[in-house]
């Protein structure tokens, strides 16, 4: 038992120190990350991209050049993004503000909603607690026997 112990704290030191090494991208997965910029596909990622589009084409070669050239998926996306703008990029880079805010925008939209609303029902709770909520209606008053008696002879 202790052989195994020791054989599992050196696994999982071994684990920690080794890197595992970064297979090269593949040209589908790289298509899948790069939008395509021309006005005719609707920014659309290049893998998306239909076929008679010559940017998607011209994007798809680059990549793959970049690919053959041995670069890593990152170095291919700081070139494309140094090259094009960073906007050709399906997730935005998180080295600038807009790019590490981007994820986060929606839950602080979603938060900008809900806290005046939470705030509205508070309050008209509170106006309720103080005030007693509504009266109840009256009872509509009692029907004349006459009526009760044209509509029993009422032919429908």
């Amino acid at each position: 038992m202790k052989t195994f112990n020791r054989l599992l704290l050196a696994f999982f030191l071994l684990g920690s120190v080794v890197h595992p090494l970064q297979a090269a991208p593949s040209l589908t997965e790289m298509k899948k990350q790069i939008v395509c910029d021309c006005p005719s596909c609707g920014k659309q990622t290049v893998d998306q991209c239909h076929s008679g589009c010559a940017r998607g084409m011209t994007l798809a070669s680059e990549l793959q050049k970049h690919i053959s050239d041995g670069d890593t998926e990152e170095q291919i996306l700081k070139h494309m993004a140094a090259d094009h703008g960073e906007h050709i990029l399906g997730v935005p880079s998180q080295e600038n503000f807009w790019g590490r805010m981007a994820p986060i925008m929606p839950f602080a939209i979603l938060m900008m909603g809900l806290v005046p609303m939470v705030y509205i029902m508070k309050t008209r709770q509170d106006k309720v607690q103080k005030t007693g909520g509504k009266s109840q209606p009256k009872a509509a008053p009692p029907q004349d026997d006459r009526l009760d008696a044209a509509l029993k002879d009422f032919d429908y």
